[in-house]
C-alpha cells in the first residue's frame, strides 16, 4: 500500500519504521531540516521536506494516489488542515491525530464531517478509555468499549442467588438500556430470543452504558459489590479530563493534583457539576515544600 505520513515525531517515526518494514511504500512529510536528514538515513521511506498543510507539498508527496494519509504531528490544526486538503486532493483514507477534546465534541459541530476526514484519533481519549476500563472493573473477565467509551460490553456469570435464574428474557426486569447479546452455557453459545431461559452458571454478555452496567451486574450476581472507589490523578492534562468524564458514577471519588493554579481553576470550570447546587471541583488543601512555598491545588471531584 502507498501511505503518506505527516510529522516525524515519536508517533510518525514509529509508523515509518513499522510500515516500511512491512514492505509498504511510505512517504514522510516533515518541515524540520534536522529531522528530515535523520529520517532519510534511518528509515527506508521517501522524505519530502516542507509544510504538511501546504497543498503544493501534498501534491509533491503524491497524496492523490495514496491509500492512507496519516497526519501525526503534535499540532492539531496542522493535522486537521493537512488531512482535509489531502482528502480533497484525492487521498484514500485520511486519519488525523488530535489532542484537544474540543474536536471530539459533536454537540455543536461534527468536526470530522466538516473537515471531510475519515477518522480523528485522540491518543489521550484512547488512554482514558483503557484506564477507565480497568478502574471500573479491576476483576473483569471480559470488557470491551465502543462509542469512545460510552458503550461497554461485559460478561457476567449468573449466580445461584440471582432472582433472574429460571426466567425468560421477556420476564426480566432490568434497566431498559441494557441489552443481552449472547448466553454461553458450557461450550455452547446461544444468540438469545425473548424465550431464552437463564440458568445458574450461564455467562451472559451485556451491552450498555458503563454506569447502568455497574448497577445491572448485581442483578445477575448479587455478590458483586460496588464499593466507593477513590481515584487520584496527578496532572490535569487532557487524559485526566477525559478520564473524569468517563467515570461519572457517584461511587468514584476523584481528586486531581496539579501544581498550576490556573489549570486547576480551568478544570473546575470545565468539568460540570453532578448537582446543580455545587461545583464539581473545589480546593481542599495547599502543600508547603521545605525550601520554598509552592502551592499545589488539590481538587476533589464529586
Amino acid at each position: 500500500m502507498k501511505i503518506v505520513i505527516v510529522g516525524a515525531g515519536e508517533v510518525g517515526s514509529y509508523l515509518c519504521g513499522m510500515l516500511s518494514g512491512h514492505a509498504h511504500e511510505v512517504t514522510l512529510i516533515e518541515s524540520a531540516e534536522k529531522t528530515v536528514s535523520r529520517a532519510d538515513e534511518q528509515y527506508d521511506v521517501r522524505v519530502v521536506e516542507g509544510n504538511g498543510s501546504s497543498a503544493e507539498i501534498l501534491k509533491k508527496a503524491e497524496v492523490d494516489g495514496c491509500d492512507f494519509f496519516l497526519a501525526m504531528t503534535s499540532d492539531d490544526k496542522t493535522n486537521l488542515i493537512s488531512s482535509s486538503l489531502a482528502k480533497v486532493l484525492g487521498a484514500g483514507t485520511t486519519i488525523a491525530r488530535v489532542h484537544d477534546q474540543t474536536y471530539s465534541d459533536n454537540s455543536y459541530l461534527n468536526y470530522q464531517l466538516h473537515f471531510g476526514i475519515d477518522m480523528l484519533l485522540n491518543p489521550e481519549a484512547l488512554c482514558a478509555v483503557e484506564l477507565a476500563k480497568t478502574i471500573r472493573n479491576p476483576g473483569r473477565v471480559a470488557v470491551e468499549n465502543f462509542a469512545r467509551g460510552q458503550i461497554e460490553v461485559q460478561q457476567v456469570q449468573l449466580a445461584k442467588k440471582s432472582k433472574l435464574k429460571g426466567k425468560t428474557l421477556a420476564e426480566l426486569k432490568i434497566n431498559p438500556k441494557i441489552r443481552i447479546g449472547a448466553i454461553q452455557r458450557a461450550d455452547k453459545i446461544e444468540l438469545p430470543t425473548s424465550d431464552s431461559i437463564l440458568e445458574v452458571g450461564d455467562w451472559v454478555t451485556l451491552f450498555g452504558p458503563p454506569d447502568v452496567m455497574m448497577e445491572s451486574r448485581i442483578n445477575f450476581n448479587p455478590d458483586i459489590t460496588e464499593n466507593i472507589v477513590r481515584v487520584v490523578l496527578f496532572g490535569g492534562g487532557e487524559t485526566s479530563i477525559a478520564l473524569v468524564r468517563l467515570l461519572t458514577n457517584p461511587r468514584f471519588k476523584i481528586r486531581i493534583i496539579d501544581s498550576d493554579r490556573e489549570k486547576c481553576d480551568y478544570i473546575a470550570k470545565k468539568i460540570p457539576s453532578r448537582h446543580s447546587h455545587q461545583r464539581r471541583c473545589h480546593t481542599v488543601a495547599f502543600v508547603r515544600r521545605r525550601t520554598d512555598w509552592q502551592y499545589r491545588l488539590f481538587y476533589r471531584l464529586y
